[in-house]
C-alpha cells in the first residue's frame, strides 16, 4: 500500500469517527419522529442528546471541550447571544410542540 492510499485510509477512518455523534443525533431525531413516547418529544430528545453525551464520554469518543467545557475567551459570546436574538436574527422559532423543559421561549 502507497503512502498516499494509507493517509486516505487515516483521514477516512477519522472522518468517520467525528461525525458518530452527529450520526446519533440525527438516528434519535428519526427514532423520536415515529415511536410513540411518554413524554413530549423534545423532552425525550434532551433526555437522549444527555444519555448519548454521558455514554460518549464514558466510552472516552468525547473530550470535555467538545461536550461544552469552553474556555474563558468563549464568555463574552455567550453573554452576548441573548442580545443578538433580540436584535432580529428571528432564525429560532418556537417550536409548536409542547415540551416541559423550555427554559424561555424564543421571539416571536
Amino acid at each position: 500500500m502507497t503512502f498516499s492510499a494509507a493517509q486516505l485510509i487515516r483521514f477516512a477512518y477519522a472522518e468517520a469517527r467525528s461525525c458518530r455523534f452527529a450520526v446519533a443525533m440525527f438516528a434519535g431525531l428519526a427514532a423520536s419522529s415515529v415511536l410513540p413516547l411518554p413524554i413530549p418529544r423534545y423532552d425525550a430528545l434532551l433526555v437522549y442528546a444527555v444519555a448519548v453525551t454521558v455514554i460518549f464520554r464514558t466510552l472516552r469518543w468525547e473530550s470535555t471541550q467538545e461536550t461544552g467545557g469552553r474556555e474563558h475567551r468563549d464568555l463574552p459570546g455567550r453573554l452576548a447571544l441573548p442580545h443578538q436574538r433580540g436584535r432580529g436574527s428571528r432564525s429560532i422559532r418556537p417550536s409548536s410542540e409542547p415540551g416541559r423543559s423550555t427554559l424561555r421561549q424564543a421571539p416571536d
